[in-house]
């Protein structure tokens, strides 16, 4: 939000209006805590591909970080949260499961939740771990025994 405006310099910049750029490098710096000039630049070398940048920082900053381990205020899960669902477009739910399993860790979540949903397949269903209401196994035992020649 300075009042200059960005130079449109870029081969990739036409497509993306200035507010879709200014989105991207704000979900990007959510994303890696990177400045907004690192985030712009990581952003026009992949030719505004968000999840290429992302990812392409994350891998050559991967072990300079300790994973942080207190569970963050509302605000900044929040932040997290919607940062995994504009790259990934899992759901909100999905999304916090997969960063509680990573403590938090925007990087390692997406680690994971590119891993179990490849590029082209769809995001994870959630699937609710309720028990069948009728047992089966019970019913089987008693007829297995009815059903020989």
């Amino acid at each position: 939000s300075s009042p200059a405006s960005p130079g449109f310099h870029g081969a990739g910049r036409g497509m993306h209006s200035e507010h879709e750029t200014a989105q991207m490098v704000s979900q990007f710096m959510s994303v890696t805590n990177a400045s907004r000039m690192v985030a712009k630049e990581a952003l026009e070398r992949h030719n505004w591909d968000l999840h290429t940048a992302v990812m392409q920082y994350l891998a050559s900053e991967s072990s300079s970080q300790p994973p942080p381990s207190a569970k963050p205020g509302w605000t900044e899960r929040k932040s997290r949260v919607d940062s995994i669902v504009s790259i990934t477009k899992v759901s909100e739910r999905v999304a916090e499961e997969y960063l509680e399993k990573a403590n938090w860790n925007v990087e390692a979540a997406l680690d994971k939740v590119l891993e179990d949903n490849p590029a082209g397949s769809a995001p994870p269903k959630s699937t609710p771990s309720k028990p069948s209401a009728a047992p089966k196994a019970s019913a089987q035992s008693s007829s297995s025994s009815d059903s020989e020649e």
